[in-house]
């Protein structure tokens, strides 16, 4: 694993990471945890449902892949929604296609990442959509 600069969240924001490709999973989710955000891994759809009625914390983003075995992100983010109205919503995909985007097709336009990104890509992100932290620039 690379070496991450620490320091970016407020050490108490939570982020639900859904994808269902275990390696990728692990590898955001160092990164995030690097950066000092609370991290949730779900492999799919519905146990990121699932984690969102047991976790008895805030969640603050859910960064979900778009495509997946039992549930697209674009399925998932209005039902998760439904559990969590003040959730923020992350899409990330190695494939933005005309197929992705017909699923985005219906929902608000959502703030998307194109896999691979940098480490530094994704807190940027994730920092413009929570806002600023207590700790410091991204």
């Amino acid at each position: 694993m690379p070496d991450v600069p620490r320091g970016s969240a407020t050490d108490s924001e939570t982020v639900l990471l859904v994808d269902d490709d275990e390696a990728v999973r692990q590898y955001v989710g160092y990164i995030l945890r690097r950066y000092g955000y609370r991290v949730l891994e779900a492999s799919g759809g519905a146990e990121a449902l699932h984690l969102c009625t047991q976790h008895e914390g805030p969640i603050h983003l859910l960064l979900t892949d778009i495509q997946m075995l039992d549930m697209t992100g674009p399925e998932l983010a209005p039902r998760a929604l439904v559990l969590r109205p003040h959730l923020q919503v992350l899409y990330m995909s190695a494939q933005f296609s005309e197929d992705v985007l017909s699923q985005l097709e219906g929902q608000p336009l959502q703030p998307f990442i194109q896999k691979p990104f940098t480490s530094e890509a994704l807190v940027h992100t994730i920092r413009h959509l929570l806002g600023p932290s207590d700790s410091g620039p991204c």
